[in-house]
């Protein structure tokens, strides 16, 4: 999915920041203003980067208690949309991947086993630290489908053996091969995906 600019015209940027200015100074029905003008759009870029809808619903309900409870120490933004966007979008993986990594916690594993050929192409320069890694493994994960997403599970973080794997998804060894490569294969797309997400949102 391709997350689209943050692109206003002159009459919503002026809207935009006389809600900012507003909520800065504790006027409430400016944080309403704000909520209503882009809850869906909040909603919209949480899924996209995660498919637990409680996540990001309680992700927007807290971002908007903090912009309230933080009211006074808020910068001045051009662009308020952007800023609300990416600090929704920033929340949610947050909380994606303190999940993720408290029932995958072997991250290192996966990550050697992709890094030659499906993860090194597209990481940029400088983007290599494993947090950020972390984050785009996380939500590449998530989007694959649930057999295959599976599968990644029980080889990589339960450590099963082939036959193991074969035994509790009830299918015969050479389906486990296959079904794990395939996996592989559209984790590195996913990836990709992700990628340009982050290019488009940071």
């Amino acid at each position: 999915m391709t997350v689209s600019k943050y692109k206003h015209d002159s009459n919503d940027l002026e809207r935009d920041i006389k809600f900012w200015n507003g909520l800065k100074n504790g006027d409430k029905s400016s944080l309403e203003g704000l909520y209503l003008t882009y809850a869906e759009d909040l909603y919209r870029y949480g899924l996209a980067v995660c498919k637990n809808k409680d996540v990001v619903r309680d992700a927007i309900q807290d971002l908007f208690i903090d912009l309230w409870k933080y009211r006074r120490g808020l910068k001045n933004t051009d662009n308020v949309k952007r800023y609300i966007c990416k600090s929704l979008v920033n929340r949610v993986l947050k909380v994606a991947l303190i999940e993720k990594t408290r029932s995958q916690p072997d991250f290192y594993e996966l990550k050697s086993t992709l890094y030659e050929g499906y993860i090194s192409p597209i990481i940029a320069d400088g983007d290599r630290e494993d947090e950020v890694l972390k984050i785009k493994l996380t939500t590449a994960l998530d989007r694959l489908p649930k057999r295959q997403r599976k599968v990644i599970q029980l080889v990589y973080f339960e450590r099963l053996c082939g036959v193991k794997v074969s035994e509790v998804m009830g299918i015969n060894l050479q389906s486990v091969y296959n079904l794990t490569s395939k996996a592989l294969v559209n984790l590195k797309k996913g990836l990709v995906s992700v990628s340009c997400l982050f290019v488009a949102l940071f």
